[in-house]
């Protein structure tokens, strides 16, 4: 057989259309399903999901299990001529056909599972059932469906048109419990101090708004570089749903999501003039949502009152006014490349946006340093809790924060190598940890909520920097192959939204599921790009 013609096994398996279909049919399921099941309302709706999720996925590595076990069969004497006979030769040809990425997965994958079996309490480093069900069982689901929709997915309008009417659906029940309607009779018999804690079909709200600045991120950029006014239209609603249910939802998270979305996308956008015209009509459009809502909540009865950052900005006297100046600002970027045929905007505005980045940076740096290191907390006023670093920081992120790290620096090398075991935390400081919990706070933290010290922790040095690598090597992926396509890029920043908001969140099987299959998707994208 000439080296032209000859292909790979996994080549051919990739041409066939069953493992596509059944690709196609697993993402819809996840996508468009997940966010919407429940069974007993928010008492059980954590396990709903997770199980509901875990079902999907069995079903469908087992199908493609089986089909796999059919071609092996079916052309095993053409696989072992192609390999010489070479059982070695056949994995290192598997190897050189895998991504940076995807390479990068099987490594985690293997220090997860070195974590658990290391562990003192493997069963429940196995199942996660002491934490937040996010042991090596359901990482070795998240790894392995990454992998395999990154080789037989396809990322497509219409999937993501689809996920966003999901998105809207669970945004507008959101919306409705933020004037506290309970249409569904979601809350008919919680306790009144968890009315405010549970939202949607989703329910923790923190979980909620990731679940919805992953909507207002695909939404956004799809809306900024469609061209038919239908879709656009479509898109535009969306984002408004989108943002609207991320400030109602009055989580600190959604904070970090928006100014990951605002701020990071122009490097993509300014590279062309839609993008520039597009951007000026989001920033309107936020500011807009947030003196909406401020009205709302105050002259509309039930309203919960606004509160945070959003609330501080809503209250200023003077905000009309900006939002009156972002959209006057919008409207004469339009009006001023209204002549213009040529499609790339002039390199100066990323430049004027990288420096106005660093600008940013560097004057965080320097109100942290004030307030924690000379003490002046007390000049920030409102915003004082968000720039003043202690236990209480973050409702008490903070100290979990310090325990996790104390918890760490205690460990044996090998321990600090490769963790504890996979979402043991809990485990980790119930002798230490949990009578000081109960009396400060009245409660017990099972998770960092800090995704990246959960991993420190719980996998490892070693875990943690193959996850970090794993995320940098993707949007260096993405980049390269897909950074003309927007459909890719809108996931893009999906995930990006996702990632930094999980310095500030936990890691649970609702938004983590939906984060890993986008994840994969935008690997089947770069992969039919090459």
């Amino acid at each position: 057989m000439s080296t032209k013609n000859k292909e790979s096994f996994i080549e051919k398996k990739k041409k066939n259309s069953f493992p596509e279909k059944a690709a196609s049919c697993y993402l819809y399921a996840v996508l468009c399903l997940l966010p919407l099941v429940f069974v007993n309302y928010y008492a059980d709706i954590a396990y709903v999901k997770y199980y509901f999720y875990v079902g999907c996925s069995l079903v469908f590595l087992t199908a493609l299990l089986g089909y796999g076990v059919v071609i092996v069969h079916k052309n095993k004497n053409t696989i072992l001529k192609e390999n010489d006979g070479n059982f070695i030769k056949l994995l290192q040809n598997v190897w050189k056909d895998m991504t940076v990425p995807e390479k990068l997965m099987l490594g985690y994958l293997l220090v997860t599972a070195i974590s658990t079996f290391q562990s003192d309490y493997f069963y429940e480093s196995f199942w996660g059932n002491e934490g937040r069900l996010s042991g090596l069982f359901l990482t070795l689901i998240y790894g392995i469906c990454f992998l395999l929709i990154g080789r037989f997915g396809s990322l497509k309008t219409r999937l993501m048109d689809a996920f966003l009417f999901v998105g809207n659906l669970v945004c507008l029940f959101g919306i409705t419990d933020y004037f506290q309607m309970d249409i569904l009779g979601f809350k008919e018999n919680m306790w009144q101090e968890q009315l405010l804690m549970f939202t949607s079909t989703i329910g923790n709200v923190n979980i909620y708004t990731v679940v919805a600045a992953i909507f207002a991120a695909i939404a956004m950029i799809l809306f900024i570089a469609e061209k038919k006014l239908g879709k656009r239209i479509y898109y535009y609603v969306t984002l408004i749903i989108a943002l609207s249910a991320l400030i109602m939802g009055q989580s600190d998270n959604a904070y970090v999501s928006l100014l990951a979305l605002f701020g990071l996308s122009p490097l993509y956008l300014f590279r062309y003039r839609w993008g520039v015209k597009g951007y000026g009509i989001s920033v309107a459009t936020l500011l807009s949502v947030i003196l909406c809502v401020d009205f709302c909540s105050k002259n509309i009865p039930n309203a919960i009152v606004l509160g945070g950052i959003m609330g501080v900005i809503g209250s200023l006297k003077f905000f009309p006014l900006i939002v009156a100046a972002a959209w006057v600002i919008a409207a004469v970027i339009i009006w001023m490349d209204r002549n213009h045929k040529e499609e790339e905007a002039s390199v100066w505005w990323r430049r004027g946006w990288i420096g106005l980045i660093v600008l940013v940076c560097v004057a965080v740096v320097y109100v942290l340093y004030d307030c924690n290191i000379a003490g002046n907390a007390e000049k920030y006023g409102p915003i004082q809790s968000y720039v003043l670093l202690n236990d209480r920081w973050g409702t008490n992120r903070g100290y979990i924060w310090r325990v996790a790290l104390e918890c760490y620096g205690d460990y044996p090398w090998y321990r600090k190598l490769v963790g504890f075991g996979p979402d043991t935390f809990g485990i980790i400081t119930y002798h230490k940890y949990r009578p000081e919990m109960q009396r400060l706070f009245g409660e017990i933290y099972d998770s960092t909520h800090n995704e990246y010290i959960q991993y420190l922790v719980t996998v490892g040095a070693a875990g943690l920097l193959l996850y970090l690598s794993m995320i940098a090597a993707s949007v260096k992926r993405i980049w390269q192959k897909q950074k003309d396509n927007p459909l890719a890029m809108a996931v893009m920043f999906a995930l990006i939204c996702y990632w930094m908001q999980a310095f500030v969140n936990i890691n649970i099987p609702i938004s983590a599921a939906l984060m890993w299959t986008l994840w994969g998707l935008s690997m089947a994208a770069c992969r039919k790009a090459s």
